[in-house]
């Protein structure tokens, strides 16, 4: 599955053979700005388009840092790092996606309790534990609300960030593309109770704050029929 959307941000010219200057817009000012300042590191949180658009405007401008990386979703994806090939190397980026519900296994939480006691102890702060759709919980057999935040904090006591899809009514790889309708009402209600039962205790917000940059008051304030919804329009003006 992960190939097929890949392919298709492909198709849609984010990374297209052939066309390697095509909807680098945006990923191409980013990159210039940051190179002007001549960081040592560089640090990106991105998903597949902007993933493949800033490593080929980094290759356009000729911005090598000492550290290029972080993380930067798809890269993982055998379509991806066909098409990029070379312009890989050197980057630094992660290869891991905790398995959803259905595929954990006893051994695997048995290894995330083992490293996140390992984490807590070594000073860690807090956890930001990312998943596609926040409202997913993470093991449902033994609880049916607490998502991978929420057992994060459970097993380590420590602060922890939610994110995943939040404020959106459908997962993030189908908002890529399409324009959507806002999130029900009972899916934000979700996300409040989740905070004020103190499942979680930070939620990170990404398409939907471009829709509505005073999203988190409005949600707050339970004002949830003003939450405007999410369009790929958005991202065609750069603020």
């Amino acid at each position: 599955m992960v190939k097929r959307e890949v392919g298709e941000v492909a198709r849609h010219g984010l990374a297209a053979e052939g066309d390697r200057h095509a909807g680098l817009g945006h990923q191409r000012q980013v990159v210039r700005a940051v190179a002007a300042t001549n960081p040592d590191i560089f640090f990106a949180a991105s998903y597949p388009p902007d993933s493949v658009g800033l490593i080929r405007a980094s290759s356009e401008v000729g911005f090598k840092p000492k550290i290029y990386g972080g993380g930067m979703v798809g890269l993982q994806a055998t379509a991806i790092k066909t098409q990029l090939g070379p312009l890989l190397n050197g980057v630094v980026v992660y290869d891991f996606w905790l398995p959803w519900a259905g595929f954990a296994t006893d051994e695997g939480r048995a290894l995330i309790k083992k490293y996140q006691a390992k984490a807590a102890g070594a000073g860690v702060d807090m956890f930001h534990a990312s998943t596609r759709r926040f409202w997913e919980p993470e093991f449902p057999d033994h609880d049916s609300r607490l998502n991978l935040a929420g057992w994060a904090k459970k097993i380590t006591g420590l602060p922890t960030m939610t994110v995943g899809s939040v404020g959106l009514d459908a997962d993030f790889h189908t908002a890529f593309r399409d324009k959507g309708a806002a999130a029900t009402e009972a899916h934000l209600e979700g996300l409040c109770a989740m905070l004020e039962r103190g499942d979680v205790d930070m939620v990170a917000i990404g398409r939907a704050l471009l829709a509505n940059p005073d999203w988190p008051n409005k949600v707050r304030a339970h004002r949830f029929a003003e939450v405007a919804p999410y369009d790929p329009a958005v991202l065609e003006t750069l603020v």
